[in-house]
């Protein structure tokens, strides 16, 4: 291999990497999201689901609250006491 070669090969490695990287983190995340759903919630946790009001399965607080992240439709279900997330909605827009 010629230097030229092994230098372009070295930068598109040094951005390659990262660019890949962060790819697969948000497919991981977008995933989790998907998956941790109220459904998936109330069969993993039905012990702090009853007739229709959560409980975080942490601290067990009855204090749910929502917020979104940006201009998203993914609503964060999480625990207003210790600040666990539950699970995942999508909203509309």
């Amino acid at each position: 291999m010629t230097e030229d070669t092994i230098a372009t090969l070295a930068f598109v490695l040094v951005i390659a990497a990262p660019i890949a990287y962060v790819i697969r983190k948000v497919l991981k995340e977008s995933a989790r999201i998907k998956a941790q759903n109220y459904e998936w919630y109330k069969s993993k946790y039905p012990q702090h689901v009853r007739r229709g009001r959560v409980e975080c399965c942490h601290c067990g607080s009855p204090r749910i609250h929502t917020r979104t992240a940006g201009r998203t439709s993914v609503s964060e279900h999480y625990c207003s006491h210790c600040g666990v997330t539950l699970y995942f909605s999508m909203r509309e827009l």
